[in-house]
Order: structure tokens, then C-alpha cells, then sequence
């Protein structure tokens, strides 16, 4: 009798040992086919996408298409089109991908990790600069925040240079979306103080000392314009370094910009082609209307390393002029014409007022980075991802304004319309009884469809009269 209860006990334990594998098998299988069902539904969607994508640009030509149009503007428009399409490609592929693919947890795991910066930097960075959870009009609200940008458009005294200065020590140099930000903040400004302000102030100046002269300088001097003319009102040392600080800043930020990281962008969970494209250097696009292979600009900076060589090749002619007209000029001062450049005095006149409108055209050229600024086309044309700074003075991704909190009528109407868990855990049942070679009926899932419907109807009479409605 021992020997029989030894027996069944033994068999009781195989069983439920068996039992336990077969239902760890189960539960293993099952996740597998559900990640495979996943991954395929993503790359399927991420294909499909990636085809409805490609339609754009034939569609835009069609919509542009004019018969009377001249070859010449066709040609260009077409070319610009070809040319832009690649890099805008990316982007919306790329964003389609975080859609449907983001992993947020492993991003957030991989911030966590980043030690904390000191209090004070973090206070300047997350206070004063670039919060990552707040807005603009928020971040406009703060006095010191405005106070801050404010000065970095104060053009006397070489304030402004001083201020990117102190800008530049606090940003985090190894992000790329920072050294771009830097240079775009500052080309900007360059072109509005250097290129649209300079002119003005120029202009009205020779304007005043031309058109009202004052009789006892003109009677000592010559010409009010020697004493009251453009550039004759500020130290001329601080102007020159004023102009220079800032430009050494931007290139020392484009030696910075192959170095940097992408601390902004996110990560992915199944679809790597698409972070290994993020990552490539540059990636080869068959434009569907001609036979060439396009190139979209995804190193570091994008197409801004192109305007910045440009911008350089600009500011040697603007030097190599102001060399130039000061060594040609008639010279009136006690110091030499080479001396003059870096160390003019009052009477180096000439000097003064060459150098400033040399500020005056290099600052024009500074247009080719407005369109750098805005925001959508800053996007596709450096292909940078925004980031910001948290509490802790880290960079991060910029998470902006918290959007409202959905009302309850809107949250019932969703959560009606989205699959619940136990819809997923049939779904993925009944794959596995059709892989398997069984039958499913689809009448009995309709009526069980019906029926959770129902009871949710039920329970929630306020969600029965909105959808009567």
C-alpha cells in the first residue's frame, strides 16, 4: 500500500513537472509568435508607408504642372524638387518609424545613466536657457529668461558677442543639436544687426553729417563725416573684437560638430533600418523621375557645413576688401595703414567707416541661414533632433508645454474604440489554433464582440448616449 501512494505521488510530481514545461512552452511560443506577429505588422506598415511616401513628389509636380510653364522654369522646379526631396524623405520616414516603433522606456533608461551636471550649471541651463518641458510663452514669463535673450541683441559695446560667449561656456558641446542651435542663433542675429540695422544706422548717419553740416567742423576739420559718421561712435578695439569673438565661437562649434552625439534622438525597438539610417553618414534615395542617385546630407550639420564654408569664403573677401580700401585710400593718420586695421585712432577715419561696411555686407550674406531658423525647414536641412536641459542640467530631448488632460467624454469615446487586452489574447489564440491547422469560427467572434459591446453600453450609460448620438 506504501509502495502504491510512493508510486502515485512520484506520477502526481512528473505530471505537474510536465505540466509546467508544457504551459513554459506555451507561454514562450506565444510571445514569440506575438512578437513576430508584431514585427511583421510594423515592417508591413513601415513598407506601405514607405511606398504612399514616394508618390509625393510626382503628385507635386503633377499639381505645379502648367502646359504654357517655360522649360527652363520646369527644369529648375523639377530639379529643386529631385534635389529637396531626399532629405525630406528622411525626416518623415523617420518620424513615421518613432510612431510606430519608439521606445521610449530604453531612451529614458539610457537618460537615467547620464550623472548630474553641477548646481550651477544646471540652474543657468535648465532656469535661464533651454527648459525641456516648457514652452516659449511660458519660458517668456520669466523675467531673467528675457532679460538673458535681450541681451544677445543689445549690438552696443560688443554686449551681444559677450553674452554668445557666456552662452557657449554653458551648452553642452557634445550635443549636435546645440553647436547648430549656436550657430543658427548667432547668424541670425548677424544678419539682423550686422546686415538690416548697420545698413540703416549707415545710411541715416552719412545722411545727417551730408545733409546738415555743422559750420565750425566743417570750417576745422573738412567734412562733418569725419567726426560723426558711421563707426566713429564706439571704441574701435571692442568693435573688431565684438566682430571677431563670436565668429571664432561658430567655427570653433564646426570642428565640435563631427565629434558630437544625438542626445535627442529616439530609440527604436524592432525597426533598426531605420536608426541605422539615422546613423549612416548618407544614404543613396533613386529619385522615381530620373536615373540619378540622390544623397541626403545626414552628417553631422547637414547642409549647414555648405552655408558655413560660404559663409567663410564671404568673410576673407569682406577682410581682403577692407585691407584693400584702407591701403588705397588717401591716409590722414600719424599711425600706419597697417597699424590702422587693428589699432585705428580718431583721425584713421577711413578706417573706421570701411570696417564698418564691411560689417554691413558680411552680415547681408548671413540670409543664406534664414531659412536654417524655421522651424520645419531647420528639421530637413541639418537633421537635428531638438534637445533641451532637465533640473539636473542634462541634455535630453525637448519634451515641451504638457498638453491638456483629455476630458472623460473623450477618454470613453477612445477607450471604445481601441482593442482591450483580452481582444489581443484572442486575437493571438485564435492565430495559433489557424497555424496550427484548426477552425475558428468568425460567427462566434462576432457574437462575442457583440456582446462585450453590449455590456460596455450597459455599464456606462453616459458613453450609450454619445454614441446614440
Amino acid at each position: 500500500m506504501e509502495s502504491l501512494s510512493h508510486v502515485f505521488h512520484r506520477a502526481t510530481e512528473r505530471v505537474g513537472t510536465w505540466t509546467d514545461n508544457l504551459l513554459f512552452v506555451y507561454e514562450e511560443r506565444k510571445a514569440n509568435v506575438k512578437e513576430f506577429v508584431q514585427t511583421w505588422i510594423k515592417v508591413q506598415v513601415q513598407h506601405q508607408a514607405q511606398i504612399l511616401v514616394e508618390r509625393i513628389p510626382p503628385y507635386v509636380k503633377k499639381r505645379l504642372y502648367d502646359p504654357n510653364m517655360p522649360t527652363c522654369v520646369k527644369g529648375i522646379l523639377h530639379g529643386t524638387i529631385d534635389g529637396f526631396w531626399p532629405d525630406l524623405r528622411h525626416e518623415i520616414m523617420w518620424e513615421l518609424s518613432v510612431m510606430i516603433d519608439g521606445d521610449q522606456k530604453t531612451y529614458d533608461e539610457g537618460w537615467g545613466l547620464v550623472p548630474e551636471k553641477c548646481c550651477l550649471l544646471a540652474f543657468f541651463r535648465y532656469r535661464r536657457l533651454f527648459p525641456y518641458d516648457k514652452g516659449i510663452w511660458e519660458c517668456l514669463r520669466d523675467p531673467a529668461f528675457v532679460v538673458v535673450n535681450l541681451l544677445c541683441y543689445v549690438p552696443v559695446y560688443g554686449i551681444w558677442a559677450w553674452m554668445f560667449l557666456v552662452i557657449f561656456l554653458i551648452i553642452d558641446q557634445k550635443d549636435e543639436y546645440q553647436l547648430v542651435y549656436f550657430i543658427l542663433s548667432f547668424k541670425g542675429c548677424q544678419f539682423f544687426f550686422w546686415g538690416i540695422i548697420k545698413g540703416l544706422v549707415g545710411f541715416l548717419l552719412y545722411f545727417a553729417c551730408v545733409t546738415f553740416p555743422n559750420l565750425k567742423e566743417v570750417a576745422a576739420t573738412g567734412s562733418r563725416c569725419m567726426t560723426d559718421g558711421p563707426g566713429m561712435a564706439e571704441l574701435y578695439q571692442i568693435i573688431v573684437a565684438s566682430w571677431l569673438l563670436p565668429i571664432l565661437l561658430v567655427w570653433i562649434c564646426v570642428i565640435l560638430l563631427p565629434y558630437s552625439e544625438e542626445k535627442g534622438r529616439s530609440k527604436l525597438k524592432i525597426l533598426q533600418d531605420a536608426e541605422d539610417d539615422a546613423a549612416s553618414n548618407t544614404k543613396h534615395v533613386d529619385s522615381p523621375q530620373s536615373n540619378t542617385t540622390r544623397e541626403a546630407k545626414l552628417k553631422a550639420g547637414g547642409y549647414l557645413r555648405m552655408m558655413l564654408i560660404f559663409d567663410f569664403v564671404v568673410f576673407v573677401l569682406c577682410v581682403g576688401m577692407l585691407c584693400l580700401i584702407v591701403w588705397t585710400q588717401p591716409h590722414t593718420g600719424n599711425n600706419s595703414q597697417i597699424s590702422a586695421l587693428y589699432n585705428a585712432l580718431d583721425d584713421n577715419w577711413q578706417v573706421k567707416q570701411t570696417f564698418h561696411c564691411c560689417q554691413f555686407m558680411y552680415g547681408l550674406f548671413s540670409i543664406v541661414f534664414v531659412p536654417f531658423n524655421l522651424p520645419f525647414l531647420q528639421a530637413v536641412l541639418t537633421h537635428t533632433v531638438p534637445t533641451a536641459y532637465d533640473k539636473q542640467g542634462r541634455c535630453c530631448k525637448f519634451k515641451g508645454a504638457e498638453p491638456p488632460k483629455p476630458d472623460e467624454e473623450d477618454v470613453l469615446r477612445a477607450s471604445s474604440l481601441l482593442l482591450s487586452k483580452e481582444q489581443v489574447d484572442g486575437f493571438m489564440t485564435n492565430l495559433k489554433t489557424v497555424m496550427a491547422g484548426g477552425n475558428v469560427s468568425m460567427q462566434d467572434i462576432v457574437r462575442s464582440r457583440v456582446g462585450n459591446l453590449t455590456s460596455k453600453l450597459e455599464d456606462e450609460p453616459r458613453l450609450t448616449g454619445v454614441i446614440s448620438l
